[in-house]
């Protein structure tokens, strides 16, 4: 059997730019970025509703809900307000965000991966 150099360079580098475009999954991220909040001021319920949208952003960041990385590591969370009253939780990002196409699939996506993580109390709140 003969090898022809030119396919087999021709297979290799057709290989090689398959592999390159599969998306790739961190396994983990650093607990560097969870702990940029202060949780001692926060009440459980709240703290834990934090925490609930920290793993919506970095599920998006490593692409684990899309199977592509579609947020900017630099989104972080400004704000997050629940009322009781109204039975509605409040979640304001930074400015970082704005580069999110906001649509209704990318909120209903949003929604549905916050609600999965959030604290039985709010778990059904509108958000």
């Amino acid at each position: 059997m003969r090898i022809n150099i030119s396919q087999l360079l021709g297979t290799l580098i057709v290989l090689i730019t398959i592999a390159s475009c599969a998306p790739t999954k961190e396994v983990t991220k650093t607990l560097d970025w969870q702990s940029n909040y202060d949780y001692s001021l926060m009440d459980d319920v709240t703290k834990e509703t934090h925490i609930a949208v920290e793993k919506y952003l970095i599920d998006m960041m490593l692409g684990n809900v899309t199977g592509r990385r579609t947020l900017n590591p630099s989104v972080r969370i400004d704000s997050v307000q629940i009322s009781s009253s109204d039975s509605t939780i409040s979640v304001t990002f930074n400015p970082a965000y704005a580069d999110f196409p906001i649509r209704p699939e990318t909120v209903a996506l949003a929604d549905s991966v916050i609600r999965k993580y959030l604290p039985e109390p709010v778990k059904w709140f509108e958000m």
